[in-house]
């Protein structure tokens, strides 16, 4: 049982195993029931403003951080980054410092960090969930399997992300988002500003939730858990 599916063939490969691959989705199934975003109204900041989240960790290096920062501060569109970074005090204090510099440090805000599950509140008034991964990190950043794309998804939230080949496939092959390389600067700038559209947002904001309804909840987690233990128990009989 995996949380995503490149590592169960992973351990099958390494561990030579003959079982199929149960992939149990990261979501937050508790709070399914008390999130109902398919009708919300995007909440602004300000007319027109489009505000980005992250939430999360402030690992400068493994998340593009800097990169993040250094973007935002130097679109000329009517956008928010919302931070809300836990972690090393020093790197908060390092990515402060980035952004005063920046040509737009008005689009910028560092926020407290809210712990689950409250942080849904604070996301629900944003319009974008940002989640980027270094891939080169670890095996667990390159077939990483983010919480947060659950999170976002079930709020109805698009997503910015980085460009691993399976969140390509479940982000942009089901339109509720971009994919891009972070490192890549103007890459990074022109996804900012695509996501700016409120037609675009709102069109990805329902892909995102009907996404989300069809494999991030808890009863279709449950059914393929069911059907995983009878194929197993059909493979123990026959042999």
């Amino acid at each position: 049982m995996v949380c995503q599916e490149d590592r169960g063939r992973l351990l099958r490969e390494r561990l030579r195993l003959k079982v199929p691959t149960m992939v149990v989705p990261n979501s937050c199934f508790d709070c399914y029931q008390a999130i109902q975003s398919e009708n919300r109204s995007f909440p602004h900041s300000r007319p027109h403003r489009v505000v980005f989240i992250y939430q999360g960790v402030n690992h400068l290096d493994r998340r593009y951080l800097c990169e993040l920062v250094n973007a935002f501060g130097s679109v000329d569109a009517d956008v928010l980054l919302r931070l809300a970074l836990t972690g090393d005090p020093k790197n908060t204090a390092i990515l402060r410092s980035l952004a005063v510099r920046t040509k737009h440090p008005e689009q910028l805000e560092f926020a407290d960090y809210v712990p689950y599950p409250q942080h849904f509140a604070a996301a629900q008034r944003c319009h974008v969930g940002i989640m980027l991964y270094r891939q080169d990190v670890s095996l667990n950043y390159r077939y990483c399997a983010p919480n947060k794309l659950y999170e976002y998804a079930m709020l109805g939230l698009p997503v910015l992300s980085s460009d691993q080949d399976h969140l390509r496939a479940q982000i942009e092959c089901n339109g509720f988002g971009l994919c891009v390389d972070p490192g890549d600067s103007q890459a990074l700038v022109d996804a900012i500003i695509r996501m700016t559209n409120s037609e675009t947002l709102r069109e990805m904001g329902l892909r995102a939730r009907r996404w989300y309804e069809r494999f991030g909840r808890y009863e279709v987690a449950a059914t393929r858990l069911e059907d995983w233990c009878v194929t197993l128990s059909a493979r123990s009989t026959a042999s």
